[in-house]
């Protein structure tokens, strides 16, 4: 089966055009303790991932560290393309009106 390169540089099956499945959730901290950290998605769905010494964390925006991030601040983790465990990035965006409404 062959593969192809979308515009978005993922790989997508070129004879089932399916897409890899979503790298990146939204939603709140369920709990973070160490280097793990549990959410809630906004489908309902809980997730733990872990985190590394390069998990870049923001908080608004601004550079902060894993210790900042507190149950029930809302979150976007992007998860490594290879580890699907393991945090890349964690945005929490509790300054963010517009962030995560419910529609």
């Amino acid at each position: 089966m062959s593969t192809e390169k979308n515009p978005l540089n993922a790989d997508v099956s070129a004879s089932s055009g399916t897409r890899p499945p979503s790298r990146r959730f939204e939603g709140k901290i369920a709990s973070m303790a160490g280097d793990r950290l549990v959410m809630t998605s906004t489908d309902g769905k809980e997730h733990a991932h872990m985190l590394s010494a390069s998990t870049k964390v923001t908080c608004d925006g601004k550079t902060c560290q894993s210790s900042d991030l507190k149950a029930g601040s809302r979150i976007r983790v992007t998860l490594d393309k290879e580890d699907r465990k393991l945090a890349t990035r964690i945005e929490a965006l509790d300054a963010n009106p517009t962030f995560m409404q419910a529609s």
